[in-house]
């Protein structure tokens, strides 16, 4: 099968104004729906490749930003990046 174009991502960055709370990722995807906090790992990125879209209308004509992961973990590893991007892109 090609790449999965369907899916799409959302995500709660995981800090509350105490400091405490859990990030999670929200994917949805053409097989399903993955939740994942920075502790999941899933064989779902080895199995397809995935382009995942920001909940946003996908034939939008903003810039869009592109981040490449081959797994979960290293997109927790990247997390605060990952984050600060989305929360750049929600904004224009």
């Amino acid at each position: 099968a090609g790449t999965d174009t369907n899916c799409t991502f959302s995500l709660r960055h995981g800090l509350k104004k105490d400091g405490t709370g859990t990030p999670m990722l929200r994917l949805v995807y053409s097989e399903g729906v993955l939740e994942a906090q920075p502790t999941s790992d899933s064989e779902l990125f080895t199995q397809r490749p995935r382009l995942c879209w920001l909940d946003r209308d996908q034939t939008s004509t903003k810039p869009m930003l592109l981040m490449v992961a081959n797994s979960l973990p290293y997109l927790w590893h990247e997390w605060p990046y990952f984050v600060n991007k989305v929360a750049f892109a929600r904004k224009s």
